[in-house]
């Protein structure tokens, strides 16, 4: 995660003339395919020394959120006075479009503190999700809340040390969240719920991935003590392994603070992968497909402190 009192847009775009009319959106955590891979082509990294100019820059206050861009536009949130307010800024100028407010505590943790889950733009809606739970649906072009929904009252719900850091993901008409055990299923345009899993396991802190092709479409989400695939039509259960302790916080890729903590979560084929994407074991388990799951304890410059690495293989 990265945190930053204000976002802020580079000129690393194509040169001059060749510009094309419309960037490509980028429209969620990790963009449209969410593996972090832009199709953008003839970007211009011939910059001068000092670096890139830059653009425009907005002060959205404190957080980790990361920006999605969609249809000209900019989503980003920030926590200012025990508020957390969602930013619609016209991506070429950075003037603001509109913003949506709510009342959120900052929750520092040895960090900063401040939301963490990045926006999803899905075509005339925008998902947001708070780390105290609270999941609002807005209308992308004026930031109207349509509905909005706290998780964490649910029945048994547990909040994660860390708040909800997951970003919200939006597949077809469906919503789905890192939060329960192993995920859970809302209706995007109503919030409803659609199927959820045991709420009283406390959730983890990546974002869902998924996996389709022959059979059912697979979700992959970090739980409190394990990794976990679910069937993502119905929130059936798939795989799991288990972690043997509570994970910390690490939604965007960086080594959390303190003493422990865990790699990112995702998916190659049909395995379900936490660590760099050399942890893939096509042999770990013989005749079998599986993935190294890593969890790493320790850090550097900690006085005493001494890296533990922690690995199980997930069979799909």
């Amino acid at each position: 995660m990265m945190h930053a009192a204000f976002a802020f847009l580079l000129a690393a775009s194509s040169p001059p003339g060749r510009r094309e009319a419309r960037d490509p959106d980028w429209p969620c955590f990790r963009g449209p395919g969410r593996d972090g891979v832009s199709l953008e082509t003839d970007l211009n990294f011939d910059w001068p020394a000092g670096g890139p100019k830059v653009l425009w820059k907005k002060n959205v206050g404190t957080g980790y959120s990361s920006i999605a861009v969609a249809v000209g536009r900019a989503y980003a949130r920030g926590n200012r006075e025990g508020r957390d307010t969602v930013y619609c800024l016209d991506a070429e100028t950075g003037i603001e479009v509109w913003k949506h407010s709510y009342d959120c505590p900052l929750l520092p943790r040895n960090y900063a503190g401040g939301p963490g889950a990045t926006p999803f733009v899905d075509g005339e809606r925008v998902y947001a999700f708070s780390k105290v739970g609270v999941i609002f649906s807005l209308e992308a072009s004026t930031g109207k809340l349509v509905w909005r929904r706290d998780v964490s009252k649910d029945p048994g719900s547990k909040t994660p040390d860390w708040g909800f850091e997951g970003s919200p993901v939006v597949l077809g008409n469906r919503l789905y969240l890192n939060a329960g055990t192993a995920g859970l299923c809302l209706d995007k345009a109503t919030g409803e719920t659609i199927w959820t899993s045991d709420p009283a396991g406390q959730a983890g802190y990546s974002t869902p991935v998924f996996r389709s092709g022959a059979g059912p479409t697979v979700m992959a989400v970090m739980g409190e003590k394990a990794a976990r695939g679910v069937d993502a039509s119905e929130g059936r259960p798939l795989r799991h392994a288990h972690r043997g302790r509570r994970q910390a916080p690490d939604a965007a890729g960086g080594r959390p603070p303190g003493r422990r903590g865990c790699l990112p979560l995702w998916i190659q084929g049909d395995r379900p992968c936490e660590g760099p994407r050399g942890a893939l074991l096509d042999d770990a388990l013989p005749g079998k497909r599986a993935a190294l799951l890593q969890e790493r304890r320790g850090g550097r410059g900690l006085p005493g402190s001494q890296e533990v690495v922690h690995a199980a293989c997930l069979e799909l």
